[in-house]
Formats: C-alpha cells, structure tokens, sequence
C-alpha cells in the first residue's frame, strides 16, 4: 500500500455510509470514497514530503513507517491521541526528526482549534 492508502485507511472510521452503499458504489458511498483522498492529503501534507505520498509505505525507512503510523492515527481525527512509545527503535536521528513531526503536528492541531 501506498502512503496515501496507509493514511486513508485511518480515515475509514469517518465514513458515513453502510456496507450495501459502498457494495454497490453508489450516492453517498461514491462522494464519501472520492472526498477520501483529498482529506487524506491534508493529513500527508504535514510530512512536507510530497513525493511520499504515492512511495509504498511497507519498504519505506523505519521512521517514516512510524510517521505514516501517526498519520493514519491522526487521521481519524481523534479528540485525544495517546502514544505508546512512538520512537521505539529509532535511531538518534529518526528520533530528533519524529520529535519535530510530532510538535509541529501538535502546533498545527493547536492553530486549528482555536
């Protein structure tokens, strides 16, 4: 799966629409699975990378694996997001990197709700 594929399955939860309805691909179903990538996007544009959204994400390096893990959390849009160890494993350099990630995550979701 693609990145983006990774983040829309966080996304999945959001869906209105029942099974028969996306069985049949039709109505509401239909503009739910078109507007998905587009939501999905704006989750993968805070990796300022964007030429990783089409990369697989299962091959990828081991601290964007666990960025496109945080997307696809994020992209639920939860109200709360608790992290049970995020950088486990990481390198010193994945680990300053993830930091920053997951303050400007926290600074974007700040300008958000105000």
């Amino acid at each position: 799966m693609t990145v983006l594929d990774n983040i829309m399955t966080g996304r999945n939860l959001k869906m209105k629409s029942n099974f028969l309805q996306q069985a049949v691909y039709w109505g509401a179903a239909r503009r739910e699975e078109l507007e998905q990538p587009r939501q999905s996007r704006g989750v993968s544009s805070t990796f300022s990378r964007s030429s990783t959204s089409q990369d697989p994400g299962g091959p990828a390096a081991y601290g964007l694996q666990k960025r496109v893990e945080l997307a696809r959390a994020l992209a639920a849009e939860p109200e709360l997001l608790l992290l049970d160890e995020p950088m486990a494993g990481m390198s010193l350099e994945e680990k300053q990197d993830m930091s920053r990630f997951i303050l400007d995550v926290n600074d974007q979701m700040a300008r958000q709700s105000c």
